[in-house]
């Protein structure tokens, strides 16, 4: 009787479609529209099938997605792959690399005041821009050694720690206003103000107290990121509202950063989380982890 290994339709390759279908949403998307190469994967994905003897995408539906057999084969398949292209980014040289998923006003504001230093000790880092749900896929599937999300819950497969609680500010260059020790929304009657876009949680917060105003500020810029607000207030008339970690690098380059009453009450947790399972192979991530809570403990 042959071994595990030894039969048929189990392949790297064909592992490695799987996953590869799985993050572009489809065989087609992940062909790039190449039809030899659909085809390529189509067999794959096929005789992999057969080798589990269960469907592993459900084409009844597009773009075609993971059965629940096929999410659990492709997470086994990336922390294998993960774990394999960990040993061998270690080189000849001895680094190994850290990749940390956050957004992009932590990676500026946290990540890399706090890790930089890190990289003349044996680690090179990758940061990477990402908003919370793919931060945590990023964690489940391997693709990330460490994350930095606000607290959702939803992940009790994965480690956490608190990394800080945080409020808001508001920021601006202008000096009279810099000098009050808070400011309501009231008193910002006229202000132009940049918000951070979509539909967060400290966006809504904003948008329901500036609604209860009869006088208010005016929302003239939106953002992506706080890290953009502050390069937008740095540079202009304009004020924002960032985080107290923003509002403190903002300070830094010499704006004013002031409570707003009716915001007094906000804030939110960011904890920095990781993969059990990826600490076994890479014994440094908690290393970081601790490195990240004792910077951070010590700045704030």
């Amino acid at each position: 009787m042959s071994s595990f290994t030894e039969q048929k339709g189990l392949s790297l390759d064909r592992l490695q479609t799987l996953c590869l279908v799985a993050e572009k949403g489809g065989v087609m998307a992940a062909a790039g529209g190449n039809p030899n190469r659909q085809s390529l994967f189509s067999r794959q994905l096929r005789e992999l099938e057969a080798f589990f003897g269960a469907p592993l995408i459900d084409r009844r539906q597009t773009p075609h997605s993971l059965t629940e057999l096929g999410r659990k084969v492709e997470k086994s398949a990336r922390g294998f792959f993960s774990d394999l292209e960990g040993l061998a980014q270690i080189g000849p040289v001895g680094q190994v690399a850290m990749t940390i998923g956050a957004g992009e006003s932590v990676i500026q504001s946290i990540l890399i005041p706090s890790l930089v230093t890190k990289s003349q000790v044996g680690l090179k880092f990758v940061f990477r821009n990402l908003q919370g749900s793919a931060i945590l896929a990023g964690l489940r599937n391997r693709r990330l050694d460490l994350g930095i999300a606000h607290d959702s819950g939803g992940h009790a497969d994965l480690k956490s720690k608190r990394l800080l609680r945080h409020g808001v500010r508001l920021i601006t260059r202008d000096a009279k206003l810099g000098k009050l020790p808070s400011v309501s929304w009231a008193e910002l009657d006229q202000v132009s103000l940049a918000l951070p876009e979509g539909d967060s949680e400290l966006r809504k917060t904003v948008d329901a107290g500036l609604a209860a105003q009869r006088n208010s500020p005016v929302v003239a810029l939106e953002c992506t990121s706080h890290a953009q607000i502050l390069e937008a207030v740095g540079c202009s008339k304009i004020a924002g509202v960032v985080p107290d970690f923003v509002a403190q690098r903002a300070q830094e380059r010499g704006l004013y950063s002031l409570p707003i009453k009716e915001l007094a009450g906000y804030s939110r947790e960011l904890r920095v989380l990781w993969h059990p399972a990826a600490v076994e192979m890479k014994p440094q991530i908690l290393e970081c982890v601790r490195d990240l809570l004792a910077s951070v403990s010590k700045s704030s």
